[in-house]
């Protein structure tokens, strides 16, 4: 009985030993992504009320009569929100409104978009256009009210090998902040 005793702990001693394992490499993971809280600051160095993610960093340059805005996600280096404010007459706005509606489809490329139009609380025609299948622009707008038009989007600067369901999280807090820019848009 001993004898088996013995070479049962053998057996098992010898199994625990590890002999020739190879490491499993594992597979490439992206980082997670901070997604910014819902909280909204204002910006009040614009013409009109522009409320904005808290965690946002804004850059506003004025330019050629209008202003150039950007914002952008601490979190996320690759994308940014693009949009420009223009006064404009009557005439030129319709055209304006016109030029930007057919930038918008071309970003998409042919992508699927959900459509929303709204009116802001300060009386502004808004509509917001979000494909879920569009990589470099996947939420995009066009604002007009008091003789002024509010345009631009959320572009990215990711590779069409990324995988779409990776940036869902940024993608959907970017259609947040910019449906409640435009909801809030004085």
């Amino acid at each position: 009985m001993r004898g088996l005793i013995a070479f049962l702990w053998l057996l098992i001693l010898v199994g625990c030993s590890g002999g020739e394992s190879r490491p499993v490499p594992l597979p490439r993971a992206y980082p997670r992504i901070d997604i910014p809280d819902s909280a909204y600051r204002s910006i009040d160095s614009l013409p009109v009320e522009l409320a904005v993610n808290a965690g946002a960093v804004c850059s506003i340059r004025e330019r050629d009569g209008g202003w150039w805005i950007d914002i952008s996600y601490p979190g996320f280096t690759k994308g940014r929100f693009y949009l420009s404010l223009l006064y404009a007459s009557p005439q030129n706005l319709h055209l304006m409104v016109d030029n930007r509606t057919e930038r918008m489809a071309l970003n998409l490329g042919g992508a699927w978009s959900e459509q929303i139009d709204l009116q802001s609380t300060g009386g502004w025609d808004c509509r917001l256009l979000v494909s879920s299948e569009a990589h470099a622009a996947p939420v995009q707008m066009i604002a007009v009210g008091d003789g002024m038009m509010l345009s631009g989007g959320f572009y990215t600067e990711l590779p069409s090998s990324v995988p779409l369901d990776s940036v869902r999280p940024v993608f959907d807090a970017a259609k947040r902040d910019m449906l409640t820019m435009l909801k809030n848009l004085k």
